[in-house]
């Protein structure tokens, strides 16, 4: 016994040591919490952190997992961490980590788990990708049949998890550890669904939850009662697939460019790229990967049944997908390209003549080499139709491409006619054959689809096609002498800019000095029309005006505040001169540039009282016109619309910078006249209590530019909308980047992004103040969060 023991504190010691490199920075890992000794941190996550403790009451290793300290008084976050450990007690298999003890220490709840020695699973694959880079994966046969063999244990253990009614949301490589004796373990419960649970509230429908790169499709598209079971069984095949591959089908710069891989393309076959994976294992993957969930393997047990059959060698139950099923599956995640690709002539031309006789062999094989042609088709559609989506922004080196998307693209549209006819002869086919309905279906969807490639995506291109072939005209040439007049004042050593030097900007145009701020204002080409200033100087703006830019000078300012009881620490940021939108974006020119207009009120949906509110009874509803600053878009939606007009979010320092001091003396009277704020008129319509004692007629956002603007000659800074910044969220003591002061956040950090509050809905006037920040993540959409736009000074 004594040398047993010995060895043990031996090992243990050792283990102790390699961690401790791993160990937060001095004074964040605590040094006990409760009955146990905290010795370094083993990993963290979004919610908590996982440190390696020792029991002392009992003598053995533990994980000690703590909610982390941003989010210890945040009620949803403490409610989550509580279900997670309601649900890790149900839990006893040795495939999975289960729960020792849960309790809370000085206010801070913990969870104690079971202490799993061992490495994670995505260490593994990272070390094989290394040694064999271009293939990764196992090379060998007896390498796949080792990796089969572990899915198919965490298989096992999953399906014990889904019989109790939880589904974890979140597997991959990373929660998935492998013991000393090479057994899976399954880790990290903290976003699993709980079917058994009666609060349902904090998974709610619209509410994404995973990891991007391994979601299924129902959790890219938050379908309400989507996620189940099968969930599970598609993230543990992608895992398996990148183990036998060294490749993440789905990986993408972006992660709008990751969702829409996910929901729209097959990975490559896994034969393809490890010729040591067998015909029956690649259709196991096949299955257990399909878009669907109703065509997927109905549980884990059965995915690992038939993994159990292949590596034993016996028939496995999956069956290889038909090409007509292919086929059905890929256009209807892709209707669109499918459609498009029908209309090449010769598809057309062999479907067209064979309806009245495709009962007969010969005919019948001519009408089947239709659909293969349809196949075809549909890959050179699809590859057209992405061009589509990265044709921005519309500037000279663009041409080539846009011209060549439309010569590609009319030859399309322009097969309608014909399209109406051959489809209305097939209402004489044979109506109960298979792929005679298969095809009939495809071109009622073409003839559909096709009318709006007509007459919205080619005038759409089009327009954006004359806009590049005039941007280096009207914005270098016909505008270079406003640029002469805006480059000396700017460089005057006595001005605003202390003898900055700028040159001409391709996509700007000068429209000169704004009377009150004394600053330069340009308009961006393409976004709409260039205002013109009145004898007074003013932007008389319309809902087809283009966006505005205000050149505001570099400098250092205090960023922050050491006053604020929640902590905003000051720290000097030196800030490069940049552009920045004079207003928010309008509702008019998102709708321009992205086609949409996803505001939840709008011209065609005012903002109406509550009807239980007695004094709205005359205040029934507030009109919205196009010149309201658009709300309900993401950070990713954000981001995509400035960038195809060549613009950026700004950073929250360069935010922060351009908003007034706020003269402490006059709070809140300041705010009068210059920002639209929660007061009696919404109040009035029956929305609570309001922030402020006024009214200035606005009960939700105002159309922009209503309110005063601010020294810098900005407008709605304060109120209207809160705006999104292109930082993620981190602490005001992070350092930032010099030139930008865009916030530098660690990668494991990076979890929502920032935007700056006080709304026309913020229920507190301290929302107004100039270093409050809110964070969200970038999915989210909410009717009081717009944008504005930003630009770098080119050097």
């Amino acid at each position: 016994m004594g040398s047993d023991h010995q060895q043990h504190d031996t090992l243990e010691d050792q283990l102790r040591a390699a961690l401790r490199g791993r160990a937060e920075a001095p004074g964040a890992c605590p040094d006990r919490i409760g009955r146990y000794t905290v010795d370094a941190e083993l990993g963290r996550g979004g919610m908590a952190t996982v440190y390696l403790a020792r029991d002392e009451k009992l003598q053995r290793l533990v994980a000690l997992k703590l909610i982390r300290p941003m989010l210890q008084f945040d009620a949803e976050a403490r409610r989550r961490f509580r279900r997670e450990a309601l649900a890790a007690a149900r839990l006893d298999h040795p495939g999975i980590c289960h729960l020792h003890e849960v309790g809370e220490h000085e206010g801070v709840p913990f969870m104690v788990m079971r202490y799993v020695p061992g490495r994670p699973f995505s260490a593994l694959l990272a070390e094989k990708l290394a040694a064999s880079p271009g293939h990764g994966g196992e090379p060998t046969a007896a390498g796949v049949m080792t990796a089969v063999h572990f899915i198919e244990k965490v298989a096992r253990a999953l399906h014990e998890a889904h019989e109790l009614g939880l589904v974890h949301r979140d597997i991959k490589p990373g929660n998935l550890m492998i013991t000393p004796e090479g057994e899976p373990v399954i880790l990290d419960f903290g976003v699993a669904h709980d079917a058994w649970a009666h609060d349902q509230a904090l998974t709610m429908t619209g509410q994404m939850l995973g990891t991007p790169l391994y979601m299924a499709p129902e959790q890219v598209t938050s379908a309400p009662g989507a996620v189940d079971r099968r969930t599970d069984v598609f993230s543990l095949a992608l895992t398996l697939y990148e183990a036998l591959t060294g490749v993440r089908p789905f990986e993408a710069p972006t992660q709008h460019e990751i969702f829409r891989k996910i929901l729209r393309d097959d990975p490559v076959e896994a034969r393809r790229l490890n010729a040591a994976v067998s015909r029956d294992l690649a259709i196991v993957l096949q299955t257990a990967l399909r878009k669907e969930p109703s065509r997927r393997y109905r549980s884990a047990a059965e995915f690992a049944e038939d993994l159990r059959r292949v590596r034993e060698r016996r028939p496995i139950a999956a069956k290889k997908p038909t090409t007509l099923e292919r086929l059905s599956r890929w256009a209807a995640r892709n209707p669109l390209a499918a459609t498009a690709g029908l209309v090449l002539a010769t598809a057309l031309a062999v479907i067209g003549g064979l309806w009245r006789s495709a009962s007969a062999s010969d005919e019948r094989s001519r009408l089947n080499q239709a659909r293969f042609e349809l196949a075809a088709s549909t890959l050179r559609a699809e590859q057209l139709l992405e061009e589509h989506q990265h044709l921005f922004p519309s500037r000279r080196d663009m041409i080539p491409r846009l011209a060549a998307w439309l010569d590609r693209a009319e030859p399309l549209a322009a097969q309608r006619p014909r399209l109406r006819r051959e489809l209305a002869a097939t209402a004489s086919g044979p109506a109960n054959d298979e792929l005679s309905r298969f095809l009939r279906r495809t071109l009622e969807e073409l003839l559909q689809k096709l009318e709006a490639l007509g007459e919205q995506d080619i005038p759409f291109v089009r327009e954006r096609l004359e806009i590049a072939r005039a941007t280096d005209r009207v914005t270098l040439h016909e505008s270079r002498a406003a640029w002469d007049v805006a480059i000396a004042a700017i460089a005057d050593p006595a001005g605003k800019y202390e003898g900055l030097n700028v040159r001409p900007h391709v996509g700007l145009v000068p429209i000169g000095v704004d009377p009150s701020s004394g600053l330069q204002e340009f308009a961006v080409f393409g976004s709409g029309e260039i205002p013109s200033r009145n004898a007074s100087g003013e932007l008389p703006l319309s809902t087809a005006s283009a966006i505005v830019l205000v050149l505001i000078p570099g400098g250092s300012f205090l960023m922050g505040s050491d006053h604020y009881p929640n902590g905003r620490p000051s720290q000097v940021v030196l800030l490069d001169p940049f552009f920045l939108g004079k207003f928010e974006i309008t509702q008019a020119q998102w709708l321009r540039v992205m086609r949409s207009n996803p505001s939840r009120f709008h011209p065609e949906r005012p903002f109406r009282a509550r009807a239980t509110n007695a004094d709205a009874a005359s205040l029934k509803t507030f009109d919205i016109s196009l010149q309201h600053p658009v709300e309900g878009v993401t950070y990713d939606e954000s981001a995509t619309m400035l960038g195809r007009v060549d613009l950026e979010l700004p950073t929250e320092a360069q935010w922060e910078y351009a908003r007034d001091e706020v003269d402490s003396t006059a709070w809140p009277a300041c705010l009068r006249g210059a920002a639209n704020v929660n007061d009696r008129d919404l109040a009035r319509f029956g929305f609570g209590r309001p922030a402020a004692r006024w009214s200035d007629g606005y009960p939700c956002h105002a159309p922009v530019g209503s309110f005063r603007p601010n020294t810098s000659g900005l407008h709605d800074l304060i109120g209207n909308v809160g705006e999104w910044c292109r930082d993620w969220r981190g602490a005001y003591a992070l350092p930032v980047a010099p030139g930008s002061g865009e916030r530098l956040v660690p990668d494991w950090d990076r979890t929502a992004r920032v935007y700056r509050p006080g709304s026309w809905q913020s229920d507190s006037l301290v929302w107004y103040q100039t270093v409050m920040r809110s964070f969200s993540a970038a999915e989210v959409r909410s009717d009081y969060i717009g944008l504005r736009a930003a630009r770098a000074l080119a050097p």
